[in-house]
């Protein structure tokens, strides 16, 4: 049972770490696209407003960490891209765009990265929550929630890889058999 959860737990990391390269890499094409189209569309048509996706893209599927890295090179890129190609406004004007660029790409990275980690503890407490198995004090029987009410035995029996032997502790063979037990 131990070895299949360790597989398992090496087959998520493994899905994990291709997750994020493919994360890395949308959020580059998708970063790039937006750049060009920016780049070749007129000054009044507002492109730089979908940087906001591959920022909401790097928080939740890599980290806080490069959101904000994403954040910064596209608010320094619409930076650039203001002064050299689009140079209509004074270098003032540029600069305190980049800066409300900045700030709001900031804040979507950091509440989309609380957002994730906040539904990741969730599930984590789902999970803990589901792994908890109602037992009835006196019985013993286990509440299936389709079945009702069963044996502990059966219950196990169903859920899990192993089975039942029959045997008897020492202290149950001793209120069965006493003085039987006690002789031998």
């Amino acid at each position: 049972m131990k070895s299949i959860e360790r597989l398992n737990a090496m087959n998520l990391k493994s899905a994990m770490h291709t997750n994020r390269r493919i994360a890395v890499l949308v959020v580059l094409a998708v970063s790039l696209l937006i750049i060009i189209l920016d780049l070749i569309t007129p000054q009044p048509v507002i492109m730089n407003i979908f940087f906001v996706i591959p920022v909401l893209i790097a928080a939740w599927y890599m980290n806080m960490r490069w959101a904000l890295v994403c954040s910064i090179v596209l608010s320094i890129i619409r930076f650039v891209i203001g002064r050299t190609i689009e140079p209509e406004w004074g270098v003032e004007f540029e600069l305190l765009n980049t800066l409300d660029w900045l700030v709001v790409l900031c804040g979507v990275s950091y509440l989309t990265a609380r957002l994730y980690s906040s539904m990741k503890r969730l599930q984590l407490e789902v999970n803990v929550a589901e792994q908890l198995i109602p037992v009835c004090s006196h019985c013993k029987k286990i509440r299936a929630s389709d079945r009702g009410w069963e044996p502990l035995e059966a219950y196990i029996s169903r859920h899990a890889e192993s089975g039942f032997t029959p045997g008897m502790c020492p202290e149950c063979v001793e209120i069965m058999y006493g003085e039987r037990y006690a002789k031998s």
